[in-house]
Parts: structure tokens; sequence; C-alpha cells
């Protein structure tokens, strides 16, 4: 078989039962189980990329404002919200969705869909907290002195209000709302074959993750209280939008966590083949 063509039907029968064996916890290869022992908690190291949650200016232009200030102060811009060093847990609980994998006709492929968050029938949400007493989270508002009193237009000087925190996030299937939805976890992987054995690399992994799912926790430090509600408004609005997803996504895509992740899917599709021989 070429390393270019897509599987044989016999392979793709075989693939398919060695990977019901890994998601079936009577096999003793139960695939989640390997991947809490390797994997928990994950580290995503920060800072991520900034994020500018998408809030009216009017609505943080009293963040901008002190009682020292004579002028108008206004945003500049959007407020930025950067994620910090994270704790990730929970990725480990997945179960198939569906019998089969999907099966490329193009390429020695296939893709399985997992669904997060429950497994041996007990709900283990993903989450991603502070790594102990760090901060993970930035927050930022870009200041100035508006040219009059009603315009969006500085006067030339400018600051930045900004202030750092921890944040929890569970992306739970069922948050209190009335149609739950699944956080979806799409890995593709291609298979080589090396010495008769499979070898499984992950080009990629794709997270759906529904913002309704995402319960958040946090605090916000350095900041007056007069400002701290506009500040936990915005915050809200930028951890349980894109930051969770975004953040997520891009640990998952690294080099190194998709081969780690090959690796220990190699070993056990492997040994699964061996018990069905």
């Amino acid at each position: 078989m070429s390393s270019e063509e897509p599987l044989s039907e016999f392979f793709q029968g075989l693939i398919n039962i060695a990977w019901g064996i890994l998601f079936d916890p009577t096999k003793g290869l139960f695939l989640p189980d390997l991947l809490k022992q390797k994997l928990e908690p994950l580290l995503y190291p920060g800072p991520s990329a900034e994020f500018a949650i998408p809030i009216d200016l009017s609505q943080v232009d009293a963040a901008c404002m002190a009682p020292q200030h004579t002028k108008v102060a206004i945003a500049t811009g959007r407020p930025r919200l950067t994620l910090l060093r994270s704790r990730i847990r929970g990725f480990w609980a997945l179960r198939p969705k569906g019998d089969k994998v999907d099966f490329s006709l193009t390429a020695p492929e296939l893709t399985a869909t997992l669904i997060a968050g429950r497994v041996r029938d007990a709900e283990t949400p993903i989450v991603i907290d502070a790594d102990g007493n760090l901060d993970n989270y930035r927050f930022a508002i870009g200041c100035c002195f508006a040219r009059e009193s009603q315009s969006r237009v500085c006067d030339g000087n400018s600051w930045t209000v900004d202030a750092r925190g921890t944040f929890r996030a569970e992306v739970q299937r069922n948050n209190g709302v009335d149609k739950p939805a699944d956080t979806m976890v799409a890995v593709t992987l291609r298979v080589g074959f090396a010495g008769g054995d499979m070898k499984i690399t992950v080009p990629h992994i794709k997270l759906t993750v529904p913002q309704q799912n995402i319960a958040l926790d946090f605090k916000v430090d350095d900041l007056d209280p007069d400002d701290r509600s506009i500040a936990e408004g915005a915050i809200q609005t930028g951890i349980a939008g894109d930051a969770v997803q975004q953040t997520l996504q891009g640990y998952f895509d690294s080099d190194t966590f998709r081969a780690e992740l090959g690796q220990l899917i190699t070993e056990q599709i492997n040994e699964a083949v061996k018990r069905l021989q």
C-alpha cells in the first residue's frame, strides 16, 4: 500500500473494531484512562493573543475616569483580554459519537468525532483554571482625554487601565440551558506502517465549544471597586466568548500535544489489534 493511498476495506474494518475496543472500559485498553494518566493536567503556557472584547466603547468609558481628572476621559478601543498560564483538566473524558469513524477517500486518514465531558456515566467537564496562585488573565483598556466633551477624538494624551486576576471556566453540557449541546472534538488521524505495526499521527484536532456550555467564575485584582463591575462585565463577555475555544484550540494544535497524543493512540491501537489476532 502506498503511503498516500486511502486505507483498504480490510484496514478500515480492523481500525473500526480496534477503535471501539479503546473506548470499552471492560477491555483493559480504555483510552480515556490512559489520557488521564499521561496528560492530566495539561498546562497552557500563555500568553494568548489579545482578544478584543465586543462591547460598546461607551460602556467602558467610566473605567478611564479618575477623581483627579478635570477633562472627559474615554476608551480608545475595545477592552483587550489576554489569557496567561493556565491548567486544563478533564480533556480525557471523551466518548465516541456513533459506532464508526469516517475514513478519507483520498488519503490514509480517518476522522474520529468524540463527545467531551462524560465518561462511565459521570459528568467530567473540561476545566480551565489558574496554575496555583498565578494570575491567568490580563485585562486592559486604552484611554485618553477627549478633545471635546462629546467627542471620541483624543487630544493626544493616552494611557492604559489594566488589571490581572484569576478565572475558572467549566465547559459543561447542561449549564442550566433549555437545549443542552455537546462539546465536540474531531480528531484526524493519519495511519502509517512501520515494522508490521501501525503508526498514528494527529494532523489536526477541531474543538467545538457551544458558548452556552461555559460556566465562569473569576475575580478581578488591581482595580478600584467602581471600575470592577465594568471590567467584570467585559471579562465575562470575553472569556465566555471566543477566548476559551480559541485558547483550547491553540493548545491542541501545538506540535507537542499532537505528537504525544499520536504516540498514545499508536500504542493502544496496536495492542488492540494484537488482541484481535
